[in-house]
């Protein structure tokens, strides 16, 4: 495999595909996404509208390669047995690329359909009626996967704009840090306030963190730098974002959804 900077004025040579294949079969991943670019592909920028434009290009660029690697038709880059491959909508907050990336994705055709390039820094209002606009497009009847949402207020927003799946680092990233979810907001345990806080971190919260140890043991093991205090804060806030999520999916088995959506003290 040779890749060649941005900087040399020779092409890169990468195999993408033979990559792609063996990290899909030895990770065994259940969702499988092109990556964001493809780097054998060369288009002005200015024929594409710009940067954004680009990068759009490029993925679908990734995806044809992954559906069509050999003759048009044919189908070499076999998956493990149960794997999905999604294909990703690109085009930010531009409406005229991302209906032109969700057309061109869905003539590829996919299991799944993805929403990136979102969650970046835009508003965030502006982001919701882009992915509300943006999952209109897709089929109902395939998974819609949103690249890069984890906070509960975010999440429950997005199933009500029809995505079914997310993929985020906050829960991990914030336990990291010290931090935890909880109704309403977070809460820093490295805060003196929490030193003789004998509660858990949660009232009713089932996690491991929740049901042995309180608030005042997890801020010694973090203030201690012990890593099993920053392990429970991430199973602590990763089983938060999973029950929020089943709790939405019975909700909307119920008919209840709306009500939830009001209710949620994210």
């Amino acid at each position: 495999m040779h890749l060649a900077t941005h900087f040399h004025q020779a092409p890169a040579h990468l195999r993408l595909l033979i990559v792609m294949r063996a990290v899909a079969i030895v990770a065994m991943a259940t969702v499988y996404l092109c990556f964001d670019c493809f780097l054998d592909i060369h288009v002005p920028f200015a024929a594409v509208g710009g940067v954004l434009g680009f990068y759009a290009l490029l993925d679908v660029a990734t995806l044809l390669r992954l559906r069509n690697p050999a003759p048009i038709g044919s189908r070499e880059t076999e998956m493990a047995p149960g794997q999905l491959v999604f294909g990703i909508s690109q085009g930010a907050t531009d409406m005229a690329l991302r209906e032109r990336s969700v057309a061109d994705i869905l003539d590829i055709g996919f299991d799944g359909y993805a929403i990136g390039g979102l969650s970046v820094g835009e508003e965030r209002g502006v982001m919701l009626r882009t992915v509300s606009a943006t999952t209109a497009m897709m089929p109902a009847d395939r998974p819609r996967y949103f690249m890069g949402i984890g906070d509960p207020d975010g999440v429950v927003e997005m199933i009500a704009r029809g995505v079914d799946m997310f993929d985020c680092v906050l829960p991990t990233r914030l336990g990291r840090t010290g931090a935890a979810l909880v109704p309403g907001g977070r809460i820093n345990l490295r805060n003196a306030r929490f030193a003789r806080d004998e509660a858990p971190l949660v009232e009713g919260c089932t996690c491991p963190a929740c049901t042995t140890f309180s608030r005042a043991y997890i801020r010694h093991l973090i203030t201690q730098e012990e890593i099993v205090g920053l392990r429970l804060l991430t199973l602590h806030n990763l089983h938060t974002v999973i029950a929020l999520t089943q709790t939405a999916r019975e909700s909307i088995i119920a008919g209840r959804f709306a009500a939830f959506r009001e209710s949620e003290p994210c």
